[in-house]
């Protein structure tokens, strides 16, 4: 069985792929499970801003989704959402797959 972090980034990458101009596409990749390279995929970059504690993990988990969904490793940019001295004095707003806003941090 997949791991719902997994399906939604399946969902994210074909949410995305909808929406991409024509010359991103191939057609021949349509309702396969798998897609076959395409410009779209080739090119995919992944911004992560994980909190302190986290980053470990949503870096494996998207290192194994990258090999599954694509056969190799998507290339992740970014860094952790804290501050330089990681005491807790930030914050980071999120927005789940189903819609769902909040903000993670502490108040000092």
């Amino acid at each position: 069985a997949r791991a719902p972090f997994e399906n939604q980034l399946d969902q994210a990458y074909f949410d995305l792929r909808a929406g991409a101009l024509e010359v991103l596409l191939d057609r021949q990749n349509n309702g396969k499970e798998r897609p076959a390279p395409e410009p779209l995929a080739e090119h995919l970059v992944i911004w992560l801003s994980g909190v302190p504690g986290t980053e470990e993990a949503i870096v494996d988990a998207l290192f194994e989704w990258g090999h599954s969904r694509f056969g190799r490793t998507v290339p992740v940019v970014g860094g952790t959402a804290a501050d330089t001295e990681i005491k807790g004095k930030w914050r980071t707003f999120w927005r789940q797959a189903d819609g769902v806003r909040g903000v993670y941090g502490h108040d000092d």
